[in-house]
């Protein structure tokens, strides 16, 4: 991961979180 992507997620914890949660319900319908 490069630094600028680190600040960004020590800047905004949930975006990663938010974007996985996306993912997962996307790949695995409920």
């Amino acid at each position: 991961m490069s630094a600028w992507g680190r600040f960004v997620l020590w800047c905004n914890p949930y975006h990663h979180y938010i974007q996985r949660a996306e993912s997962e319900m996307f790949h695995h319908p409920g």
